[in-house]
């Protein structure tokens, strides 16, 4: 602390007090670790991981299962809205991108009954998506 200005006065009244602050290599008392922050923050992203999320409560992988983009679009969309989320922010190409970033492969079947529709294979739909999509 200051013993004095130049003209006399006592100046240390007029800084506040403060904490002793940590010299470099001190640990900070009570800061959490790095691996509890890096912890938190997976937990963090798991969280706000909606379409993970959906995907953990609402399909099934499975490989060779087809599901068809629409069915999947419109389950996705309601879970969405009965999440509180806004289903706007996932359009058909965002919502393509993910399921093909996850490893689900985008194709068109020649025969059958889904035939010239496209569908992702290895995943199962849990729900059924809403008959007014």
């Amino acid at each position: 602390m200051f013993a004095g200005s130049q003209d006399g006065s006592d100046s240390s009244a007029l800084l506040p007090a403060s904490p002793a602050l940590p010299h470099a290599g001190m640990a900070v008392p009570d800061s959490p670790s790095a691996a509890a922050v890096a912890e938190a923050t997976d937990e963090y992203v798991a969280e706000q991981d909606s379409f993970g999320n959906f995907l953990a409560e609402c399909c099934r992988v499975e490989y060779g299962r087809p599901v068809r983009f629409e069915d999947f679009l419109g389950a996705y969309h309601h879970w969405l809205e009965t999440h509180g989320e806004n289903p706007r922010a996932w359009s058909r190409k965002r919502l393509a991108g993910e399921l093909q970033r996850r490893g689900f492969n985008k194709h068109r079947p020649m025969a059958g009954e889904d035939r010239g529709k496209t569908v992702y294979t290895g995943l199962t739909l849990l729900v059924s998506p809403p008959s007014t999509f």
